[in-house]
């Protein structure tokens, strides 16, 4: 029987832990977000509603993350950053529409 262990932690060590335990390659939706709880009821509640859509989306934290307004969760891997300062580059269409490929036949 396949099994498949998805990370519902609340930020992305939790999924370097459980890749680490189980030997995880491959990587999930939650994996690399911040996640409260309250945002993870309201993704699935909403099956994930504009969850990309532009409008929701914004750098924050002087360029360190893109936060999903509509939300409440930030992504801080979803996006290209520069090398010497580790900030948000832009919020870029293409991974816009890489992400929500991906969104899209996962469920």
């Amino acid at each position: 029987m396949d099994q498949r262990i998805v990370s519902l932690g609340g930020n992305c060590m939790v999924t370097m832990e459980v890749r680490k335990f189980f030997g995880i390659k491959a990587a999930n939706l939650f994996d690399w977000w911040i996640t409260p709880g309250d945002a993870l009821v309201r993704l699935i509640e909403n099956d994930f509603a504009e969850l990309f859509s532009r409008e929701n989306l914004k750098m924050v934290g002087d360029r360190r993350s893109v936060a999903n307004l509509r939300y409440g969760i930030l992504h801080h891997h979803d996006f290209p950053r520069n090398d010497e300062e580790d900030r948000v580059i832009a919020i870029e269409e293409q991974a816009i529409d890489r992400k929500s490929t991906r969104l899209n036949s996962s469920h």
